[in-house]
Protein backbone atom coordinates (compact mmCIF):
# COMPACT_ATOMS: atom_id res chain seq x y z
CA UNK A 1 0.00 0.00 0.00
CA UNK A 2 2.70 2.48 0.96
CA UNK A 3 4.62 1.86 -2.24
CA UNK A 4 1.48 2.26 -4.35
CA UNK A 5 0.62 5.56 -2.66
CA UNK A 6 4.13 6.83 -3.25
CA UNK A 7 4.00 5.88 -6.94
CA UNK A 8 0.61 7.54 -7.39
CA UNK A 9 1.84 10.64 -5.58
CA UNK A 10 4.52 11.10 -8.21
CA UNK A 11 1.86 10.89 -10.94
CA UNK A 12 -0.47 13.33 -9.19
CA UNK A 13 2.14 16.05 -8.80
CA UNK A 14 4.00 15.45 -12.05
CA UNK A 15 4.90 18.71 -13.80
CA UNK A 16 4.65 16.97 -17.17
CA UNK A 17 0.87 16.90 -16.84
CA UNK A 18 0.54 20.67 -16.75
CA UNK A 19 -2.00 20.44 -13.94
CA UNK A 20 -2.65 18.37 -10.87
CA UNK A 21 -4.64 15.21 -11.51
CA UNK A 22 -6.99 13.84 -8.89
CA UNK A 23 -6.92 10.12 -8.22
CA UNK A 24 -10.01 8.18 -9.23
CA UNK A 25 -12.48 7.74 -6.40
CA UNK A 26 -15.39 5.35 -6.42
CA UNK A 27 -18.90 6.69 -5.90
CA UNK A 28 -19.07 5.09 -2.45
CA UNK A 29 -15.73 6.62 -1.45
CA UNK A 30 -16.83 10.04 -2.65
CA UNK A 31 -20.12 9.85 -0.75
CA UNK A 32 -18.27 8.77 2.40
CA UNK A 33 -15.82 11.66 1.97
CA UNK A 34 -18.65 14.18 1.52
CA UNK A 35 -20.43 12.80 4.61
CA UNK A 36 -17.27 13.12 6.68
CA UNK A 37 -16.68 16.68 5.49
CA UNK A 38 -20.28 17.59 6.31
CA UNK A 39 -20.04 16.09 9.79
CA UNK A 40 -16.78 17.94 10.49
CA UNK A 41 -18.29 21.19 9.25
CA UNK A 42 -21.24 20.79 11.63
CA UNK A 43 -18.92 20.00 14.53
CA UNK A 44 -16.75 23.04 13.79
CA UNK A 45 -19.76 25.33 13.51
CA UNK A 46 -21.17 24.02 16.79
CA UNK A 47 -17.88 24.42 18.63
CA UNK A 48 -17.31 27.89 17.21
CA UNK A 49 -20.76 28.99 18.37
CA UNK A 50 -20.34 27.40 21.82
CA UNK A 51 -16.91 28.98 22.32
CA UNK A 52 -18.16 32.41 21.27
CA UNK A 53 -20.73 32.26 24.10
CA UNK A 54 -18.04 31.43 26.65
CA UNK A 55 -15.82 34.41 25.79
Amino acid sequence: MEETTFDQGADIFSKDQGSIKSPALGTHDLEKLHATIGRLKLENDFLEQALSKVK
